[in-house]
């Protein structure tokens, strides 16, 4: 007996003296984290979390990969195809009542990014100008899918689509190949760059500045995972929120962990892009309360906003969407 707590005193420091936790030392949990994109600034935070040992030390050895749309994200979770993943919140809204078994942990932008963009030389100048207008975006996002719910409020009636690789609705626009665009308002820096460059200007269009206000992206997971591994629900959300508070705390150093993952990016533009995420991300609200939390009222309205412009039959409830059990207060 005496031997044996010897050897396990020997292990017990071996794992101290390397910095891992004794759960790291066991087993760390293999997590699967999908994102809503190809990587932006707004994921700066998630990796964040993971160069900076959040995640390794909550005992989860977390891989992030890339997505394709919030639409396919939530798609992706709720076939249990991942463990979490990064989706807007009024996809969210829409893909529960066609019976999407997820729920959002906690909500990365506050406001909502979503923003309609066009080149100034297209005249286009409010959302109502959008009528008839082709509209380039891709089919999965979250822009798409709730570009209805802004049109609806406008008045706006017909448009032409047209459907896009993520990446490839950018060039889209800045070769005139579209009337606008949708996406979100942290990956517009480098097309105002290049507008300019092109003797033109990229107009902005805020969803939030013309009447439809949402949250936007949070961390999702599938109803069994918050019910069945809630001790990882838990660690996970908790990590990511102060991954994302530790890079509103001290960007430059966020951005170079970011960047590490997304070397082709430039970093001038992630800095800026991420400081627009930032203003997004911790308002006034999330001060008080914490980056990710949201108030019941807040999410209803959410809810409420996108029923109604979506013309969804039945408004869910809040505990149908949110589970705010887990998350943490965390600030900067």
């Amino acid at each position: 007996m005496k031997r044996f707590s010897k050897v396990g005193a020997v292990a017990l420091a071996f794992v101290l003296a390397a910095g891992l936790s004794v759960s790291q030392g066991v087993a760390a949990d293999k997590v699967l984290f999908i994102l809503d994109w190809a990587h932006y600034a707004g994921h700066t935070g998630f990796f964040n979390a993971l160069e900076s040992g959040f995640f390794n030390r909550a005992g989860m050895d977390v891989t992030i990969q890339r997505g394709y749309g919030s639409g396919d994200t939530i798609k992706k979770i709720a076939a249990k195809k991942g463990d979490f993943g990064a989706a807007d919140t009024g996809t969210l809204v829409v893909a529960r009542n066609k019976g999407a078994m997820v729920k959002s942990l906690g909500v990365l932008y506050n406001n909502a990014p979503h923003s309609v963009y066009a080149l100034k030389s297209s005249g286009i100048d409010s959302v109502k100008a959008l009528e008839g207008k082709t509209y380039g975006d891709a089919a999965g996002g979250s822009t798409a899918a709730l570009f209805p719910a802004l049109a609806t409020l406008h008045g706006v009636k017909k448009w032409n689509f047209v459907n896009y690789a993520p990446i490839a609705k950018y060039a889209a626009l800045l070769s005139k190949s579209v009337d606008f665009i949708c996406t979100y308002a942290d990956v517009a820096e480098g097309m105002k760059r290049t507008a300019v460059k092109r003797g033109d200007e990229l107009i902005e269009l805020r969803w939030s500045d013309n009447g439809l206000q949402f949250h936007g992206n949070g961390i999702v997971a599938h109803d069994d995972t918050i019910s069945q591994r809630a001790d990882l629900a838990r660690r996970f959300v908790n990590a990511v929120f102060q991954g994302v508070a530790d890079a509103i705390g001290n960007p430059p150093v966020a951005v170079q962990r970011f960047l590490k993952n997304a070397p082709a990016l430039n970093p001038d533009i992630i800095s800026k892009d991420w400081k627009t995420t930032m203003s997004l991300a911790y308002t006034l609200e999330t001060r008080k309360i914490g980056v990710g939390r949201l108030s019941e009222k807040k999410m209803k309205s959410t809810i409420d906003i996108v029923s109604k412009y979506m013309k969804i039959p039945r408004r869910a409830k809040v505990e149908e969407i949110y589970a705010p059990q887990f998350l943490k207060k965390h600030l900067p």
